[in-house]
């Protein structure tokens, strides 16, 4: 009040009494998606999406950034892709076009865990049917005691049921142990994928259309 009073001695009458409520505004944030990328220019694009919209206007905003030099390239970006070994970089051959039985992929996934004493790199979508047991988990948990680096993506919003939540909280607490084990989350929904360094195996859900009669009221 008294520097309001210095700036406009004028028109102020009155002095402040009471504060009697004060309205919060919380401040939300929104997590967005952002993709690094060269063009055929080979210069440095930014692409900022949610799920499926795209917001392009940050892009433009980041761009800016870079422009004036306040950007986030200067921290090195570039030279993480190409110093880092990450596993986007590697050549896998497909030798087969094999369809496998859920029981083959069960079999094939402990199988990587097993045997692999390199990296592993391991993607889970959030449904009934991929929900690790314990074999899985314990076999996890033995791989990090080698040191071998895990990586574990996690997709999905939200946990299909509480016995789910209650798997992946044992890997979390596996994690905790052990730092060669990385566990990170992302909302769309991805294929089930266990690669190692010479072999993988992917499983994916197909849409099936039921072809059924019409209920009848």
């Amino acid at each position: 009040m008294s520097e309001y009073q210095k700036r406009d001695p004028e028109t102020f009458a009155g002095n402040l009494v009471d504060i009697i409520e004060v309205d919060n505004k919380p401040t939300q944030y929104k997590r967005l998606n952002i993709l690094i990328f060269k063009n055929v220019s080979e210069e440095y694009r930014f692409m900022i999406c949610d799920d499926s919209q795209r917001y392009e206007e940050y892009e433009s905003a980041l761009v800016k950034l870079e422009e004036y030099g306040k950007g986030i390239l200067k921290n090195g970006i570039g030279n993480y892709f190409e110093n880092n070994d990450l596993v986007s970089n590697q050549n896998f051959n497909k030798e087969s076009n094999e369809y496998l039985s859920p029981l083959q992929i069960r079999n094939h996934t402990y199988e990587i865990l097993e045997k692999n004493q390199g990296y592993v790199y391991i993607s889970l979508p959030l449904v009934k049917t991929k929900t690790p047991d314990d074999f899985l988990i314990n076999l996890v948990q033995e791989k990090a005691k080698t040191k071998a680096k895990i990586c574990i993506i996690i997709s999905g919003r939200e946990f299909i049921d509480n016995f789910q939540k209650n798997q992946y909280e044992k890997i979390s607490s596996i994690r905790k142990k052990y730092k060669n084990l990385f566990i990170s989350n992302v909302p769309v929904f991805q294929n089930s994928v266990i690669i190692s360094e010479n072999q993988g195996v992917l499983s994916y859900l197909e849409k099936h259309e039921l072809k059924a009669p019409a209920s009848m009221v």
